[in-house]
């Protein structure tokens, strides 16, 4: 694989980690510092992360998938 591929993937976790200590402290303010929103809030961005992964490998795992068709609606969602 190519470096700049690492490099995305190393951002993008980066990004991920920081995303799930902010929604720590977020819901912390309403249940309190202890394990039980930790283990809430890291089971559900590892779903979410598991969810796409399997998506993704099923997307990856097509034939020939067309690109046009897979991201038409990525791209109409984010333009709204």
């Amino acid at each position: 694989m190519s470096l700049v591929l690492h490099a995305v993937v190393f951002v993008a976790s980066i990004g991920v980690m920081i995303e799930e200590l902010v929604a720590e402290r977020f819901v912390a303010s309403y249940l309190g510092n202890s394990l039980c929103p930790w283990a809430s809030v890291t089971s559900i961005v590892l779903g979410g992360i598991s969810l796409a992964n399997w998506w993704g490998g099923g997307l990856a795992g097509m034939s020939s998938p067309p690109a046009e068709n897979l991201m038409a609606p990525v791209f109409l969602h984010s333009v709204r």
